[in-house]
């Protein structure tokens, strides 16, 4: 019961984030603002998210996660709030920082809070792995569905409700679990039995980080493509005059898939070691970029919305997975994981909207589509040359 209602918050999070980032693209869009700007309104949340993240790595334990997360919930109801009092067009740049700011304080403590309480541990490092990527991915396509159907101000109300709902309930957690001493050991699925000491036999080959790099470089380069995704459809959409509760189906189908992708990774032990997988992953990656630029049509954006779903399940999955499984830097290495989340919302976005104009909406897709390939094929040398060692 503990796992599943920990398991909730991500969801939480990231249907406020992902409503958020959603309806401020969104509005810069219909208030015919340019590409670029509209590309900064993820930027600015991402540019706080990366600094925030970098100052956490040095000082997140098990022991202080959860008063983290905690604090993460305040600061996140209180955007909300200025969402809702303060609603002007440029004031949203202000209340996209602040959540930049909780949602970093959230992220990477709540990962080493999670596993410090044994999340997971039946099924070892997969089981983690998914159980957190289809909880924050069922959150994001909840939110940009429901901003596309309700009132931003509802919306937002709904938003400062849950995180509330976030901080007291992780704050009730944590005095009723918190750790004796401080730790940053190995994941707690590492000492487990069963499925888990298969994992075991495979968590020393992540110990040169070659594997972790593998994570970093394919992961990179999907979250670079998503942040262009969540920036730039909703622009392009509306200059193809697609309606908002239409494109808040089309961004909430891309997580929506990815939670159910990632869900199935958990039964394959092997699957983040093998290169077929991650080809075919990416090859849905770059049909699904190349059909957001050149697509001008609901059913189209659907079915780009689909492929880039299974490849965004695949990277995330692959981008976890290896930092938590390095036997000895896992706390370190989740949140180098956040730093590049945040480096990559910076750069594609702002990257995506200078590509971009009204009368060439879809070129960013069509450019980015490119790091795709190129993570692909590092990859898979990457996984050809521990192959030998995987058999």
């Amino acid at each position: 019961m503990l796992k599943l209602l920990l398991y909730t918050f991500p969801a939480i999070v990231n249907y406020i984030l992902g409503g958020m980032n959603f309806i401020c693209a969104y509005r810069f869009s219909e208030a015919r603002a340019p590409g670029w700007m509209v590309g900064a309104s993820l930027s600015m949340w991402a540019g706080i998210y990366l600094a925030v993240s970098l100052l956490l790595v040095r000082f997140v334990t098990a022991r202080n996660a959860g008063r983290l997360i905690c604090t993460g919930g305040v600061v996140l109801a209180l955007s909300s709030l200025g969402f809702i009092v303060f609603d002007g067009l440029l004031t949203q740049f202000v209340w996209i920082a602040a959540s930049g700011v909780g949602s970093a304080i959230y992220c990477t403590p709540f990962q080493v809070f999670s596993r410090s309480l044994g999340a997971g541990a039946e099924g070892g490092i997969r089981a983690a792995t998914a159980n957190y990527t289809v909880s924050w991915s069922l959150g994001y396509a909840a939110g940009p569905f429901l901003f596309g159907v309700l009132s931003p101000v509802t919306a937002y109300f709904c938003n400062f409700a849950l995180s509330v709902v976030l901080a007291v309930g992780i704050l009730a957690i944590d005095r009723r679990c918190r750790p004796p001493e401080e730790t940053r050991g190995e994941p707690a699925c590492c000492t487990t039995s069963g499925k888990g000491r298969q994992e075991r036999e495979l968590l020393p080959l992540t110990g040169d980080g070659m594997l972790v790099w593998l994570g970093w470089s394919v992961g990179f380069a999907g979250v670079v493509a998503n942040m262009i995704v969540r920036s730039l459809v909703p622009f392009r959409g509306t200059l193809l005059e697609i309606p908002r509760d239409r494109l808040g189906f089309v961004m909430a189908l891309i997580p929506a898939v990815q939670a159910l992708c990632a869900g199935c990774l958990r039964f394959f032990p092997t699957l983040p070691y093998r290169r077929p997988p991650m080809l075919a992953a990416s090859l849905c990656g770059i049909l699904s970029m190349g059909l957001f630029g050149c697509g001008g049509s609901f059913e189209v954006f659907l079915a780009a919305s689909l492929l880039f779903g299974i490849y965004a399940g695949f990277f995330y999955f692959l981008y976890v997975f290896h930092s938590m499984a390095h036997p000895t830097r896992s706390t370190v290495s989740l949140g180098v994981n956040e730093a590049l989340v945040g480096f990559a919302g910076v750069f594609g976005p702002i990257a995506g909207g200078l590509l971009t104009s009204p009368a060439a909406s879809g070129r960013a897709f069509v450019v980015f589509l490119v790091p795709i390939a190129v993570a692909a094929a590092w990859g898979s040398f990457l996984i050809g040359r521990h192959f030998s060692r995987l058999k």
